[in-house]
């Protein structure tokens, strides 16, 4: 009996010389891409709710229903210096069932043009690792404990131009037989999360994550920020002047050289009219996602603290705000400018929040004090 020959592998189970668990790298316009999103991506995964909804609307539909009320926590600081290495955005986030069992989530941040062929590799390491640190003692039926790695759940949150079509899983790129799966074979799977692919009114239900999701979506293949800034707002604006204003603030943390004025222009063809209301909002709201906060932080532990506490705490977390803004629209700073925002009077730090949106480069908007 003569035996069949076998069949080719699929491409993503070619030999690769050159290929390592860390993954192809990026080109040289995929590391840009990564070092002008990796700031974005991180505060959009910095705001609790947003990344509470971005990890249940993604999971799988049956892990999602069996997940109790209880927010996503970040846990990511206990995996960073075992496990994600040199990663910088992606997440590790805990979450409960329903009834009390522990579940981990890795969000992996894909900034590359195409998916990566080697996705399923790194994912095997990332997803066993961080089951492995996460390893719980849990009873058997006569009492004895034994040590078990942690239930981990992967997504790859991914906006590239070309679409996702890779293998989800082990078994299906060995396409591999139910029954052999189901005999023992290691496997596993993650969910992708293909953002261009979605549309907009799918993405998220709560506005800030659909509007961050949204600039991501429209800056794939994209290499132009003001295209993709108008492309952005005219979609947002179609849907409302609050969602428009929303978008905009998220517009101005991504783009590192966006302008009022260049703003104000775009707004005027998409909407004429409500430009200024649709400025106003934005820029308020740019300002208030960290300063206002901090400074009424500050002042409401200066209650019970002391005023003087309350205020120096206020400085503190208007400098930290201050400084993260400077970092996101300009990059690096010059040892001079942070020994002058070190150095400013609580008035000074103000006018230079109330400018930073406005700003050119950090020449303008330090010239005041440089005399």
């Amino acid at each position: 009996m003569t035996t069949p020959p076998r069949p080719e592998p699929p491409p993503l189970l070619q030999e690769n010389p050159d290929a390592t668990t860390a993954g192809e790298e990026p080109s040289e316009a995929e590391r840009q891409q990564m070092q002008r999103h990796d700031p974005f991506v991180k505060a959009m995964l910095a705001d609790p709710e947003s990344a509470d909804e971005l990890v249940r609307r993604r999971l799988p539909a049956a892990v999602s229903a069996a997940l109790s009320a209880k927010p996503a926590i970040d846990r990511s600081e206990s995996f960073v210096d075992a496990h994600l290495g040199e990663h910088r955005t992606d997440r590790v986030y805990a979450l409960e069932t329903i009834d009390g069992r522990p579940v981990l989530v890795w969000v992996m941040i894909e900034h590359k043009s195409r998916p990566d062929p080697t996705i399923l590799r790194q994912m095997l390491g990332d997803l066993s690792g961080i089951a492995l640190r996460g390893a719980t003692r849990l009873p058997l039926a006569d009492g004895r404990r034994v040590s078990v790695p942690a239930l981990v759940y992967g997504i790859v949150l991914y906006h590239g131009a070309v679409p996702w079509t890779l293998p989800t899983s082990l078994a299906g790129a060995h396409r591999l037989d139910p029954a052999l799966a189901l005999a023992g074979a290691l496997d596993f799977r993650y969910t992708p999360v293909d953002v261009v692919r979605i549309p907009d009114d799918q993405l998220a239900d709560y506005p800030p994550l659909r509007a961050a999701l949204m600039v991501l979506k429209y800056a794939a293949g994209n290499d132009d920020p003001d295209q993709v800034a108008e492309q952005v707002l005219a979609a947002a604006v179609a849907v409302g002047m609050a969602f428009g204003a929303l978008v905009l603030r998220y517009l101005f943390r991504w783009h590192e050289t966006l302008t009022k004025d260049q703003a104000r222009v775009m707004l005027t063809r998409l909407k004429p009219g409500e430009e200024e209301t649709m400025l106003s909002i934005a820029a308020r709201e740019y300002m208030a996602e960290g300063w206002t906060k901090g400074h009424s932080e500050g002042l409401s532990q200066g209650l019970s603290q002391g005023l003087s506490q309350g205020q120096r705490l206020a400085r503190s977390r208007t400098l930290r705000t201050l400084m993260s803004q400077l970092r996101q629209r300009f990059k690096t700073l010059p040892p001079e400018i942070e020994q002058q925002v070190a150095t400013a009077s609580d008035e000074q730090l103000d006018m230079w929040l109330d400018s930073i949106i406005e700003a050119p480069s950090l020449e303008v908007l330090f010239a005041g004090r440089r005399h």
